[in-house]
């Protein structure tokens, strides 16, 4: 199932709607007053955020009604969470602003032209977007244990002799993965580490980072977050 027909469903569930629930007449009619040829040029619509599913639930709804079917439950009902795994690809993603990993709180953001990006709820992206609730999607995580996230790290440290192996040592030793380390000039007299792991989820992260908190060389460790 594509993602705009995942994100219809997800729109027209509360109102006790499926897209194969919606007659073929008002199928018919909810096309031809827009000219579209078929049901998938909606959902690649929906999928890359030209449309937005909850106004397309609502008109196939009228729609609905005015076959002679029952339109649901009427307005205002909230739409379900969307489950992701992370894995997705093509018009769904991982914002790259915030690196949101499974057990982070998330949001779903409708951006036209470029699908559903995955954001931290608290992410400034989602905070500028607060009064356009339309396009919104709430989600929640799938467990997968089989995939790996991209997440930053910054680490100040004391500029001592080995302390990168250690550093890189204590990573290593939770079954985590280094992808690029840059070291620059931190705080007098320390150096800044800003380091790109990857982990399995929330929990990963954080037994990871209480590991590299015990090299003695360590100062501060922190997640990067949105413009940090």
């Amino acid at each position: 199932m594509s993602l705009g027909e995942r994100l219809l469903n997800l729109a027209l569930r509360p109102h006790g709607f499926t897209v194969d629930k919606i007659a073929p007449a008002a199928w018919e009619r909810f096309l031809r007053d827009r000219g579209v040829a078929s049901a998938r040029d909606i959902y690649a619509d929906i999928g890359l955020g030209n449309r937005m599913p909850v106004a397309v639930a609502r008109r196939l709804l009228l729609a609905q009604e005015r076959v002679g079917g029952s339109a649901g439950q009427g307005e205002g009902v909230a739409m379900p969470r969307l489950k992701i795994h992370g894995g997705e690809g093509g018009v769904m993603h991982l914002a790259r602003c915030c690196q949101p990993i499974p057990g982070d709180p998330v949001v779903g953001v409708i951006r036209r032209g470029q699908g559903l990006e995955i954001h931290l709820q608290d992410c400034p992206v989602v905070t500028r977007m607060r009064g356009n609730l339309g396009r919104w999607v709430d989600a929640d995580w799938e467990p997968d244990e089989t995939r790996l996230f991209d997440v930053t790290i910054r680490i100040l440290c004391r500029p001592v002799h080995g302390m990168l192996v250690r550093i890189a040592n204590a990573i290593a030793a939770d079954d985590c993965n280094i992808q690029s380390a840059v070291m620059d000039q931190g705080e007098a007299p320390y150096v800044s580490l800003r380091m790109t792991l990857q982990v399995r989820d929330r929990p990963h992260l954080a037994k990871v980072m209480r590991r590299v908190r015990q090299v003695s060389e360590v100062v501060r460790i922190a997640r990067v977050r949105s413009g940090s």
